[in-house]
């Protein structure tokens, strides 16, 4: 009888066999040829107990159908994908070393269950490196709180930050980020009027009317920080060294929004007089800011928002009269008074408010910019620095100084008092 060759049939057909599936077809070949000489089986019998002797018992399903091969490997495959795709943890160095020993130990065990097709249950725990201990007490970080002297526990990577308000400046007046903000800008400005327009009688002479312009000139600012940390810190720290970074560029934002509040505050303009003095009995903040929207409007600008602390904004909204009934005030309807847009800042200071027309400003600014480097000594001791900063320039003409006013609640309030 010829011998059955199944390698010589499968590479005629253009398989390219690997080692180990030499080794299975050649076992298959010989078993095969061995239940074949037995003269009293037939063909089919013979096949499968080849079949046996190498992949080991046929495997069945619940309903005790035979499982084949083909089957069984696209389960596992399947099985296999699935565990790749729900495993979405990262196993450590540890661990894995851990896996591998475990995996020799128990290698014998994995085969046979694998060639005959029997379940093997197999244990591995990963635990997490333990504190580091003195004596019988856990070190303690730089705020004194001990780490528990059990595995069961977790640290948090989110930071509770301090709390700061959200209302900017820049939701205000008119704002542009450009790639290079100017060193300076320069503005022509008109200065002073000479003469009238009048009604000119037939034949009669026309006024002589002339102006004179003045240029004025408004500097670039730059608002910036520095923080340094050594380069340990930011490999075993990644979460929190990427906390800090953003913690970093938000405290140069938050400083340059109330760097341009404090501008705006400066070179607003004292209130002096107003057609309410003197005629209120009960005045308020809100009143207060009314007179000075009076003052503003009245020299041809249109004042549309107020800004104020948050505590001020509170007494004004909630004022009781002489009886404690709570007062219903008509010029404050969501959230505005007399018209104005009511901002909250905490960049204001108590006690203080700023009527304004929005438009008489406008401010220029670079993106944040985020610089690594290292100076004098820090490259041989592994520390490194980050400078942030933020270029911008707060622009008003000379002219439109009057469309803003920052003035005391208190110094207002006194003043609009009927005696």
């Amino acid at each position: 009888m010829e011998k059955f060759n199944l390698r010589s049939a499968l590479e005629k057909n253009g398989a390219a066999l690997d080692e180990n599936q030499i080794k299975f077809v050649s076992a298959f070949e010989n078993a095969l040829e061995e239940r074949a000489k037995a003269q009293d089986e037939a063909y089919s019998t013979s096949m499968q107990q080849a079949l046996r002797s190498v992949l080991g018992a046929e495997s069945k399903d619940a309903t005790g159908n035979v499982v084949t091969i083909a089957e069984q490997i696209r389960s596992i495959a399947e099985n296999v994908e699935k565990v790749e795709k729900n495993n979405i943890r990262q196993i450590s160095n540890v661990e894995k070393f851990q896996l591998r020993k475990m995996v020799k130990e128990q290698h014998k065990e994995i085969c046979d269950a694998i060639r005959n097709g029997n379940d093997l249950e197999i244990n591995f725990n990963a635990k997490r490196a333990a504190a580091i201990y003195t004596a019988a007490t856990a070190v303690s970080n730089d705020t004194g709180v001990l780490l528990p002297l059990n595995e069961n526990y977790e640290f948090e990577s989110e930071i509770s930050r301090i709390r700061f308000p959200e209302n900017f400046i820049l939701d205000v007046i008119s704002n542009r980020q450009v790639a290079r903000v100017p060193q300076q800008i320069i503005k022509n400005e008109q200065a002073t009027a000479e003469g009238a327009v009048a009604l000119v009688a037939e034949g009669g002479t026309k006024p002589l009317v002339s102006d004179t312009f003045i240029r004025t000139l408004t500097l670039r600012k730059k608002y910036a920080a520095h923080i340094e940390w050594t380069e340990e810190f930011e490999v075993d720290n990644e979460l929190l060294y990427n906390e800090i970074l953003l913690m970093f560029e938000e405290k140069v934002v938050r400083f340059w929004n109330n760097g341009l509040i404090g501008t705006i505050v400066s070179n607003g303009t004292a209130y002096t007089t107003s057609v309410m003095d003197d005629t209120l009995v009960i005045p308020d903040n809100g009143l207060a800011v009314i007179a000075a929207q009076s003052v503003i409007n009245g020299m041809n600008f249109n004042a549309d928002t107020v800004l104020m602390h948050p505590s001020d904004i509170v007494t004004t909204m909630f004022t009781q009269d002489t009886e404690g009934n709570s007062r219903l005030l008509p010029y404050m309807q969501n959230g505005s008074i007399n018209g104005m847009r009511v901002v909250s800042s905490n960049a204001i200071t108590l006690g203080t408010a700023i009527v304004m027309d929005s438009s008489v400003y406008r401010e220029m600014h670079s993106e944040f910019i985020l610089r690594f480097g290292t100076y004098n000594d820090q490259f041989i001791k592994n520390q490194k620095s980050a400078v942030g900063e933020v270029y911008s320039v707060l622009r008003i003409a000379k002219n439109n100084l009057p469309g803003v006013m920052a003035f005391s609640l208190a110094t207002v309030r006194a003043a609009l008092l009927k005696p």
